[in-house]
């Protein structure tokens, strides 16, 4: 039996928009535009994207670099690390504005509409709140990347294909794509 494996780098060989940076690309583009004449899909973001820490997160990543690559699952990582540390020094009542880093101060200027008050945003009400921000938009962000996917790149043909595979004898495919390409 001849098996195919596949990932990401297939829809890329296919030069279809996968890649993280192009998905926030489009996401920042729906969120500038009015929705007149506006596709439902790209309604359904718009909507959903509205002040979500996520998108304003990697917006203002450093690592959000011109040659186009962002790792979210590294950057996500990162910053729910970070948050946790706060939220049990909060909830031990053991935390005090030196000993909060500067990722840690920018995560809760974004998560309070740029604003950053040790004494009002570290209280443990507040982070269990900001806790329940970031769940809520991290869930939404997963959601509009799914939209993204399957009513946007899905729907595309792509333009090229890789000649690896047309004389490959194929019996089964395992994909760990994003899409069916």
């Amino acid at each position: 039996m001849n098996i195919l494996i596949v990932g990401n780098g297939f829809d890329l060989a296919h030069d279809l928009p996968t890649q993280y940076k192009k998905f926030l690309d489009c996401v920042n583009d729906i969120g500038s535009i009015k929705e007149d004449g506006m596709s439902d899909w790209k309604k359904e973001i718009k909507i959903k994207i509205e002040n979500n820490f996520w998108i304003k997160w990697f917006n203002n990543c450093i690592k959000y670099i011109g040659i186009g690559w962002i790792d979210f699952e590294k950057e996500i990582s990162a910053v729910i690390k970070s948050f946790e540390k706060l939220y049990i020094d909060a909830r031990a009542l053991n935390i005090n504005d030196n000993a909060v880093t500067q990722q840690q101060k920018e995560i809760i200027k974004i998560l309070n509409n740029d604003d950053y008050a040790y004494d009002d945003n570290l209280t443990f009400k507040a982070m269990h709140k900001s806790k329940r921000i970031l769940y809520n938009d991290l869930n939404i962000l997963i959601e509009c990347l799914e939209i993204y996917l399957g009513q946007y790149v899905q729907q595309l043909q792509p333009e090229k294909l890789s000649p690896d595979v047309f004389e490959l004898d194929i019996d089964c495919v395992l994909s760990f794509n994003y899409t069916d390409t």
